[in-house]
């Protein structure tokens, strides 16, 4: 896939998901080419993506100063609260970011991917920082 079509496509994913909330309920059906689920599907995908996909909900890991977690500026399905969140969540960690959407970051920035994943064993291989490291 072309740099231009991988763009194209998240573009497209992000305009479909703006056209959809900007249609509301009324012009939902128009904005999704069918009918409209019901107000409880809805509801069930709502509590599906809050309780499974919010990954402050689940323990920390061993090590979160060895994780590198790598975001998109333009992503348009996790946004930048939800990263900080996580780093947040996940003390010690460092958030690098990269320019593109969801889609198209991970194919045009592979690089920043597999650095990212370098560095975090990188930081595994040299063991817990110490308390005294921490405190300075």
């Amino acid at each position: 896939q072309s740099q231009s079509s991988a763009l194209d496509a998240d573009g497209a994913a992000a305009a479909a998901a703006a056209a959809a909330a900007a249609a509301g309920a009324s012009g939902l059906p128009a904005a999704l080419g069918s009918e409209v689920p019901c107000a409880d599907t809805f509801r069930r995908l709502r509590h599906v993506l809050e309780t499974y996909t919010d990954v402050t909900r689940y323990p920390r890991p061993v090590r979160p100063d060895a994780a590198v977690l790598v975001a998109a500026r333009d992503d348009g399905y996790v946004d930048m609260a939800s990263v900080k969140a996580l780093q947040e969540h996940w003390p010690g960690s460092e958030l690098r970011l990269v320019n593109g959407g969801h889609v198209s970051a991970f194919l045009m920035h592979q690089d920043a991917f597999r650095a990212a994943l370098r560095d975090s064993l990188v930081r595994l291989e040299r063991g817990a920082p110490t308390a005294s490291a921490t405190l300075n």
